[in-house]
């Protein structure tokens, strides 16, 4: 009997039935194998608290999560849970999780507090075998007046496994929040991002890249909810797409009433490298104040001909000139992370699967 399936990242205002982009169906993956329990925390251990302080209702507040089931899963089932609080040092955390043997499956929860005018960084990433199942994660954060969060995510898992990152954030007056997210990874992504800035002059940047190859599926759900006078908000995503892989982007700008002289942008920039492959982009604005600007475009496309014979008549091959392209288009971002070993490990990854496609 074949499994029931799920909505996963429903848009918050549904579109025409036919366009088949209005929710993810798939069937609900399992965690499998012994519970993760393996040594995760590369540094910043003692910016940990106890999770016992924390009542999740409060933190939840009214968020969705990407479906119900899912959010309550992890609310209830985590195995891995983590209380971080920012101190004035802006020090940094950082997670490193490996699905691989027998602790192939993962539920992990982190409750993020960013307190008035201190930062705070923290790095997850996510690796493993052929044996991994399901990595779902879900991120609650919080940031006082004046506050700054700067999160970075890197999905390296195998194409096997299945990865869900469910993330709120509450941004108050003066607070940022800064997301870098790098979707190298999984036979699903489904990530689902709720940011309100709450604060007059809040700020909230997500700056994002993708591949997708063989069969995969990418589902991105944006929204920033602009509630604070004189907010900021800007997306930039930006991904490749070969073989058969489909890729959905959800961005949603909800200006509401009382955010006047708020300003948001969104943009997403993907590579077809196949004519196979499925891209959907669905950017929406909702607007419920006047004295707003907003601003979204998609754009997808081939490679560029003429950058491709440039290249080319400098003595690269096809190959080559196709990788160095990609890598160009993404280098902006990946610049952006926090150290020159994680950089190039992401480079790595980006030639591999690259060299997947040209072979």
């Amino acid at each position: 009997m074949e499994a029931k399936k799920l909505k996963y990242n429903e848009l918050p205002v549904i579109t025409f039935r036919w366009v088949r982009a209005n929710d993810l169906r798939l069937a609900e993956v399992e965690p499998d194998g012994a519970v993760y329990s393996r040594a995760h925390v590369v540094s910043g251990q003692e910016l940990l608290r106890p999770f016992e302080e924390i009542h999740i209702e409060d933190w939840l507040g009214s968020y969705p999560g990407t479906n119900e089931a899912e959010l309550a899963r992890i609310v209830n089932e985590a195995s891995v849970t983590h209380y971080i609080q920012s101190s004035a040092a802006g020090e940094m955390v950082r997670f490193h999780y490996d699905l691989s043997g027998a602790e192939h499956s993962l539920l992990e929860l982190n409750v993020i507090e960013v307190r008035a005018n201190e930062s705070l960084n923290v790095l997850m990433e996510y690796v493993g075998d052929e044996a991994a199942t399901l990595a779902s994660v879900l991120n609650l954060i919080r940031v006082a007046p004046g506050g700054v969060l700067n999160l970075y995510k890197i999905n390296h898992l195998p194409t096997g496994a299945r990865h869900i990152e469910q993330r709120y954030a509450k941004v108050a007056e003066g607070g940022t929040v800064n997301y870098y997210s790098i979707e190298l990874g999984a036979r699903e992504t489904i990530v689902h991002y709720l940011t309100d800035l709450a604060g007059d002059e809040s700020q909230g940047h997500l700056k994002s890249i993708y591949v997708g190859h063989e069969s995969r599926i990418i589902d991105l759900s944006h929204q920033m909810s602009h509630w604070g006078r004189k907010s900021r908000c800007d997306m930039e995503i930006r991904g490749a797409l070969t073989d058969r892989a489909r890729k959905y982007f959800r961005g949603t700008l909800d200006f509401k009433r009382g955010s006047a002289q708020s300003e948001g942008g969104e943009v997403e920039t993907v590579m077809l490298l196949n004519k196979d492959v499925k891209s959907f982009a669905i950017p929406l604005l909702l607007c419920g104040e006047d004295d707003v600007i907003g601003n979204h475009a998609a754009s997808a496309g081939q490679i560029d001909e003429d950058k491709l014979f440039y290249l080319m008549s400098r003595g690269f091959s096809h190959e080559e000139s196709k990788r160095i392209i990609v890598e160009s288009a993404f280098r902006p971002i990946i610049d952006q992370m926090p150290d020159e070993a994680l950089r190039e490990r992401i480079l790595d990854r980006i030639a591999m699967m690259m060299k997947k496609v040209n072979s």
